[in-house]
């Protein structure tokens, strides 16, 4: 069973772990660079960004094993990003996340959902389809989700 919360500055060395954890094929898939800084750099925007909302998911005896992003545009929009720990993939916990990240949208008055994704990440563009985004693109995708009023 998992436990979703939102992130507290205690959460940062559990989620420094969690991205370590995770393979590189997956952090490529989530952060879209190779370089080995990016993923750590990320995550330190996540504390200070004004304009972010991230969710954690939490295994009891493990800790964090996923957490998803709401990076607020201002102009409606948000874009949501997600990353689960590689043995925690394929368990519900995306959808989890983004449905905690669709209330916190819906709470800052967003209209519409962004996603942006690899072509070759069939877990998240699985997800995407499931939550009815649409897909504008080929090489990455990108996905829209309006929100109702």
């Amino acid at each position: 069973m998992f436990m979703l919360t939102d992130l507290t500055a205690r959460d940062r060395a559990g989620l420094l772990a969690m991205v370590e954890r995770c393979s590189p094929r997956s952090r490529h898939a989530r952060f879209h660079s190779t370089s080995p800084t990016a993923a750590t750099d990320h995550v330190a925007t996540l504390f200070t960004d004004p304009d972010s909302r991230t969710v954690v998911a939490r295994e009891r005896g493990v800790g964090i094993v996923a957490f998803g992003s709401l990076l607020l545009y201002g102009n409606g929009l948000a874009e949501i990003a997600l990353l689960v720990e590689d043995s925690f993939q394929g368990r519900g916990i995306g959808r989890l996340l983004t449905n905690a990240l669709h209330d916190h949208a819906t709470a800052e008055g967003v209209s519409a959902l962004e996603l942006t994704a690899l072509a070759g990440n069939t877990r998240i563009l699985r997800l995407f389809r499931t939550a009815r985004f649409s897909p504008a693109d080929a090489g990455t995708v990108h996905g829209l989700l309006p929100i109702a009023a």
